[in-house]
């Protein structure tokens, strides 16, 4: 008789435990749904174009930089593509061209698209050492 009170209170306990975790991860997956979707707002409406083109980066790089990406802290030394300046960037991810290079060309610094994401039709020479 005791044995099977017993095992009634364990399948109610565990069943309140179930539930529990399954109503948890249902607040958390919700919590990601609503944080892509006002990711995918901002990116859809462009919303940090300002500070997109200050810092010459295409909305790829911009709103995919919100992901984060793994960087090494350590000051790095790194060479523009175009006009071939050194420069030290504060971490391990450094950009293909340099802020003077990148919005004189209308580019992105990071990945070197256009920054309106048109296709050029006519081709860049860059100076040569």
């Amino acid at each position: 008789m005791k044995s099977k009170k017993l095992k009634k209170k364990a399948r109610q306990t565990n069943t309140h435990v179930f539930l529990s975790m399954v109503n948890e991860k249902t607040r958390q997956s919700k919590r990601r749904l609503d944080s892509m979707r006002a990711e995918a707002l901002r990116l859809v409406e462009d919303q940090g174009v300002e500070e997109r083109i200050r810092k010459c980066m295409c909305q790829a790089c911009y709103y995919g930089a919100a992901r984060g990406y793994m960087v090494g802290h350590a000051f790095t030394r790194w060479k523009c593509v175009v006009c071939f300046a050194i420069h030290e960037h504060p971490n391990t991810r450094v950009p293909v061209l340099c802020t003077a290079c990148a919005s004189k060309h209308g580019l992105c610094s990071t990945c070197m698209a256009d920054m309106d994401m048109k296709l050029r039709t006519k081709e860049y020479k860059r100076r040569t050492l």
